[in-house]
């Protein structure tokens, strides 16, 4: 069945961009809806011959065009689209002579190729109308791209989307409320305090300098992108970094582990069964910490992000909008080293478009499945360091007010789990990329982002400085509109890896 939509891109052109795109519209339509060659060829399945037959199978196909997308050379100096070989001029000629839906896009501002710059077989393209994608409004333009797909090719985005997915989030949630009930989300209803927490806070704690042991650093002298020779030889626990303001990013072993709480979990929500089994495939590395306000404000700076005033606090009765406060300015003091907080799921969503486009590699929210399993490390136990977890171990709301900070700690404050990841339980929820769900099931087992059904909520993860310590259990869940800010919540990213 022709149902697929194609990414065409050229990967020294555009594979930052491209992978940001696919990742909005695996969050649109579906996964099996959307193919990218690095993401959609299962290992040891032919190249060649996987790539055109998803060609043959797709209703559109998108070629994304950036600055050296023309010109690009290959060793012998021809270009390379003049190339009869060349994967991206073959499979656009393909696409052409099946008179598919092509659309092109220009990013970083490229423009579009006419008819006597490209070979013969590709001239009609240039007949074909593009569509801008850029940095500082990559929300509104990915929307529109959506919206056209949707229009002209009658896909169906992700299930059923009934009225109330196209009001605002508040309207939005009166409705479920009214007409199909509702779940007790954290951020709407909080816990009092249990006395799992023990012993005071430390008297003085680690710089959190975002520091990596020295022997786990794989690029040495950081700020060097991976190669793919590189992505391939990376281990498990080694670190490293793309950029001068991208996050520390350690590799995490490929695993399985059963996802949820058991019934005989203290303090658990029906939202976390039924437990089953998740068998991560791909590899994949995580931020070693938390996005930092330093990593945020230089993107904010680099990619001309607009950022909006207006953050909600936890008043222990409710949630207060407070229009003054921002990430510059939560209500609690901060250093460029404390996570960022008071960014939405649409904030942290731009932060890795941007990166990815800056690194010209695959970077991402983790899928919920990615966060527990790392979150838990091994562990089966209702937190990463056993059954119990302390102020000496976490940052959290204590059993009493001598445990309480009362803000975020600097990351790295507190001693890692056994991946080398740190601030996994407490400091600042995490948001994720799937949309929320009452419960597990119907789950994805592969440890993939769970985007079809309605997505007015985003998932979070992790518990933060202003919780009662049950909310930092591996299984704890919750979630949030995808526009709203909140004092305690900020992100982590993941980077996915080639395959060995």
């Amino acid at each position: 069945m022709a149902d697929k939509i194609f990414i065409n891109y050229r990967r020294d052109d555009s594979s930052g961009m491209a992978f940001a795109i696919y990742e909005r519209l695996v969050g649109s339509f579906s996964k099996q809806t959307v193919f990218m060659d690095v993401t959609g060829i299962k290992p040891g399945h032919d190249f060649v011959d996987e790539i055109f037959e998803q060609v043959t199978r797709c209703k559109v196909f998108l070629v994304i065009i950036g600055p050296n997308w023309l010109n690009a050379k290959d060793d012998t100096g021809q270009r390379r689209i003049d190339d009869e070989k060349d994967f991206v001029r073959l499979e656009i000629s393909a696409a052409l002579k099946r008179q598919l839906f092509i659309i092109p896009i220009l990013i970083n501002g490229a423009r579009m190729p006419s008819a006597r710059e490209l070979p013969s077989d590709l001239e009609a393209l240039a007949l074909r109308q593009g569509i801008e994608i850029d940095f500082a409004r990559f929300s509104t333009d990915i929307d529109r791209l959506i919206g056209t797909i949707t229009e002209n090719m009658e896909i169906e985005q992700g299930g059923s989307r009934p009225w109330y997915a196209r009001i605002p989030t508040t309207i939005a949630f009166l409705a479920l409320l009214t007409g199909i009930g509702y779940s007790l989300f954290y951020f709407g209803a909080r816990r009092t305090p249990n006395e799992i927490d023990i012993g005071p806070a430390p008297s003085n704690y680690s710089t959190g300098e975002h520091t990596v042991p020295q022997d786990a650093i794989f690029n040495e002298g950081a700020n060097l992108v991976l190669s793919p020779s590189d992505e391939q030889n990376i281990k498990p626990g080694q670190s490293f970094k793309e950029c001068d303001n991208c996050p520390w990013m350690t590799v995490v072993p490929v695993g399985e582990f059963v996802m949820g709480s058991p019934s005989n979990e203290a303090k658990r929500f029906d939202t976390e069964s039924p437990q089953h089994r998740v068998e991560l495939n791909g590899r994949f590395a995580v931020g070693r910490f938390e996005i930092t306000l330093e990593q945020y404000e230089a993107f904010v700076k680099a990619s001309g992000h607009v950022t909006v005033e207006a953050c909600r606090r936890w008043s222990r009765k409710d949630w207060i909008n407070e229009p003054a406060r921002s990430f510059q300015n939560p209500g609690f003091a901060q250093e460029g080293s404390h996570p960022v907080v008071c960014v939405s799921w649409n904030d942290a969503k731009d932060y890795v478009v941007w990166l990815s486009a800056t690194t010209a590699r695959p970077y991402r929210l983790l899928t919920e499945a990615e966060w527990e399993y790392v979150s838990r490390a091994g562990t089966t136990t209702p937190f990463s360091t056993g059954n119990t977890i302390t102020t000496q171990q976490a940052n959290f709301r204590g059993a009493a007010s001598a445990f309480y900070r009362a803000g975020t700690t600097k990351v790295g404050t507190f001693s890692p789990n056994a991946f080398g990841i740190y601030d996994m339980q407490g400091n600042v929820w995490e948001w994720a990329e799937d949309c929320w769900h009452n419960n597990y099931k119907g789950a994805p087992g592969d440890g993939s982002a769970w985007t079809t059904g309605e997505c007015i909520w985003r998932v979070c993860r992790g518990g933060s400085w202003d919780d009662e310590v049950d909310w930092l259990r591996s299984a704890s869940r919750s979630g949030g509109g995808p526009d709203y800010r909140y004092n305690n919540v900020g992100f982590r990213v993941a980077r996915t890896l080639r395959s060995n």
